[in-house]
């Protein structure tokens, strides 16, 4: 079973700037908590670079995507995608982060997402957990950026 959605993040800072700060330290404070999931690896967000994410809570393994697209250009985006390594219940996945500017002093960082289930009633199941999870992600986004504009570390 396939799933696609976009979700949309409007934040107050010029599109270039945000995807400038897209960075590890961004993917560490979109990380869920320990008990959920752990990072393996992650290099970065420039093609060829791997992020491993092993998986504990509500479904286990081992979750490997791949950066395989980057635009350094208006609209921004870069876009992972894994294939071969995904926890049960998941045959696809592919996430375009996008920032598109709205205006010269604001953008929206868009989520389009595309997976595909192993069955119906997981993929059902797993899907209101990621989109839930997307959704979440505009308050750490809105306090990230917030804290890189007023030079405060975020590690």
């Amino acid at each position: 079973m396939k799933f696609t959605w976009v979700i949309e993040h409007p934040l107050p800072y010029r599109a270039d700037w945000v995807f400038e700060h897209m960075d590890e330290r961004l993917f560490q404070s979109l990380k869920p908590p320990a008990w959920m999931a752990e990072i393996q690896r992650n290099d970065g967000v420039q093609v060829g670079d791997e992020i491993w994410v092993s998986l504990k809570f509500p479904v286990r393994g081992l979750w490997k995507t791949k950066i395989i697209g980057r635009n350094e250009q208006s609209p921004f985006s870069f876009t992972d995608e894994s294939k071969t390594q995904l926890p049960w219940g998941m045959k696809y996945w592919k996430h375009i982060h996008r920032v598109v500017p709205l205006d010269n002093q604001s953008c929206k960082i868009e989520e389009d997402v595309e997976w595909v289930a192993n069955n119906a009633l997981v993929g059902l199941f797993l899907n209101m957990g990621f989109k839930s999870m997307m959704i979440l992600r505009r308050q750490i986004y809105e306090k990230y950026f917030e804290k890189v504009a007023i030079g405060v570390d975020t590690k």
